[in-house]
């Protein structure tokens, strides 16, 4: 038990030791992930055009697919549909 907590506190105190070289770019990426994911503001035009393309991302990755799963892409499409519509009537 000794050993495993030892073993645990050292590595725990050499990713800490981490953090001050790796926080600016966890910033920046935080910054980036809160600027373009739309996670945070779900009404905004970016943010719906973000769900299309993680939709037709998805799509588009099964078809590439060599063996493909039956009826996989069936909610899938319907949601993209309901995105695309969406996007046609808010922003015309």
């Amino acid at each position: 038990m000794i050993v495993t907590l030892r073993n645990s506190m050292k590595i725990f105190l050499f990713k800490c030791s981490l953090l001050p070289k790796y926080l600016p770019i966890l910033l920046y990426d935080f910054g980036r992930i809160y600027k373009y994911s739309g996670l945070f503001n779900p009404h905004t035009e970016k943010s719906l055009l973000a769900r299309i393309t993680r939709y037709y991302h998805i799509l588009e990755k099964e078809l590439a697919m060599p063996e493909r799963t039956l009826g996989f892409g069936k909610e899938i499409l319907w949601g993209l549909i309901e995105y695309l519509e969406e996007f046609s009537t808010k922003y015309p």
